[in-house]
């Protein structure tokens, strides 16, 4: 099930990276996030393709961690990840260009469904995925354009 969002935000390509990228920033925008870890496989502290993700967060009462890779990784242009979701598996890229001074940030997710997996629950799992996609990147233009303002 593809997902496609399409939005310009007022800022530029760096600083709205550091928002996909940045723990400390990725907390501000997605909201019920309690921590993340970023394991790289070449034991150094940047972010690269191949990178592990635990992906810490709080529902209600009940806090589950998710896992993950980074999938694509070409700073400031792209970002992809790959989260195992219980009973789907999202692939979510991030793809930022410059048009006519605003930077165009195109989102592709993917759902995927498990062998083995419930139809229903997949089909309702993905109905969340897209919900959260819209907010959360609602969220992520309002502050990535209130830091720019706030700079300048």
């Amino acid at each position: 099930m593809p997902i496609t969002k399409e939005m310009k935000i007022k800022t530029t390509k760096e600083q709205l990276f550091n928002h996909l990228e940045s723990v400390e920033q990725m907390k501000k925008w997605f909201g019920a996030l309690e921590k993340i870890e970023i394991e790289s496989p070449t034991n150094e502290e940047e972010i690269c393709k191949g990178s592990l993700l635990s992906i810490g967060f709080r529902t209600r009462k009940v806090s589950k961690i998710l896992h993950g890779e980074v999938v694509a990784y070409r700073k400031p242009e792209l970002f992809g990840i790959r989260l195992h979701l219980p009973h789907v598996v999202v692939d979510l890229f991030f793809d930022l260009s410059l048009r006519k001074g605003v930077v165009l940030l195109q989102c592709d997710c993917e759902i995927g469904v498990p062998e083995g997996s419930s139809k229903l629950r997949a089909y309702l799992s993905s109905l969340q995925v897209r919900y959260l996609l819209y907010t959360r990147l609602k969220r992520l233009k309002s502050l990535a354009e209130k830091r720019r303002f706030r700079r300048k």
